[in-house]
């Protein structure tokens, strides 16, 4: 005789799965801090203040550390007196460093002669023109590098009274390369003939 057997010992029930749990809120963000609109003060200075104790009696507060006691900081406007000078003596004022004497204009245009831009040189020379004394520095110009300074020292040699700054303007006329040199030059010399001639005469 067969043997019945329930279904639900052969194919037990199916349990469905527990539904998942709802996440966890998140926590709420900390209130933002606004601020006041008022800056915030150092806390005032009540070392200076008085307080009136019953009686008319007045405590003053000590002091800070920091802030020089009235008996020893010295008064504004007074000097402290010199060591070893009788009492009542002030510490004596600071000498005037004395101006610089003006310096030798003659000089500094000679040593604008050795100035390596060649304007310099040239403006120097239109500055010692008529000066005594410079004529041998004159007459080495003559043999510059440059036109225009030679140029220069031709026209600054227009006043000359020397023999040799004669004979120098001769050699520029024989020997200078540049044509506009050697025109000043024999003007110059043209000048200096006619105005010996005069005074001879």
């Amino acid at each position: 005789m067969p043997v019945m057997v329930p279904p639900e010992t052969v194919f037990p029930e199916y349990a469905a799965p527990p539904p998942p749990e709802p996440p966890a809120p998140e926590p709420a963000p900390p209130p933002e801090e606004r601020p006041t609109g008022r800056a915030q003060r150092p806390p005032p200075d009540i070392s200076r203040y008085e307080v009136r104790l019953p009686g008319g009696e007045t405590r003053a507060h000590p002091a800070r550390s920091d802030e020089p006691s009235p008996s020893t900081a010295p008064p504004m406007g007074r000097q402290e007196p010199v060591a070893g000078a009788p009492a009542g003596t002030a510490a004596p004022a600071p000498p005037e460093s004395a101006s610089p004497a003006p310096a030798d204009e003659t000089g500094v245009l000679l040593q604008a002669l050795q100035d390596p831009d060649p304007f310099v040189r040239a403006k120097a020379l239109t500055g010692l023109a008529g000066r005594p004394g410079v004529e041998p520095a004159v007459a080495a110009a003559l043999s510059d590098d440059y036109p225009m300074v030679r140029r220069e020292a031709v026209r600054a040699l227009r006043s000359a009274r020397s023999s040799p700054a004669a004979q120098a303007l001769v050699d520029v006329v024989s020997h200078d390369p540049s044509a506009e040199v050697r025109e000043e030059a024999v003007a110059v010399l043209a000048d200096l003939l006619q105005r010996g001639a005069s005074e001879n005469s």
